[in-house]
């Protein structure tokens, strides 16, 4: 998330992005703030009990950055089902996010310094993945 990167959480068949493309699960997701009342340092005090990384985007603005969790468990969720998941996550943690789509990639830039936390626990994706509700085309 410190170099000229593209990343995304799910492997491509091919290497082709799209949601029909998907082949694995996600051991991590990545939460893309850019409307935050809060700095990239105070999300990371808030975010103090998980284990964490963050990570400026291209306008290197502190209100806009970028967060990976590392999730409890591997989840394969359906792609109708992925933005209720982002948006319960962002709810558990009282985050303001941008509900992307599952085959999204995500950029990191060069020279970016990370917030990194690993004194915490991995984000129980095993409890908030229950009884989540698939989204209306």
């Amino acid at each position: 998330m410190s170099n000229d990167v593209a990343f995304c959480p799910f492997e491509f068949k091919g290497g082709i992005r799209g949601k029909d493309y998907i082949i694995s699960g996600a051991d991590f997701i990545v939460l893309d703030v850019d409307n935050s009342e809060y700095t990239d340092s105070e999300c990371s005090d808030m975010l103090a009990d998980y284990n964490h990384i963050i990570a400026r985007t291209s306008s290197n603005s502190p209100y806009k950055y970028r967060v990976l969790l590392p999730l409890d468990v591997s989840i394969d969720i359906e792609n109708d089902k992925w933005k209720p998941f982002m948006k319960k996550v962002a709810d558990h943690l009282g985050i303001e996010i941008d509900l992307l789509p599952k085959a999204q990639i995500y950029y990191g830039y060069a020279g970016r310094e990370l917030i990194i936390n690993k004194d915490g626990i991995n984000l129980e994706a095993s409890e908030l993945v229950k009884n989540i509700e698939a989204q209306s085309p």
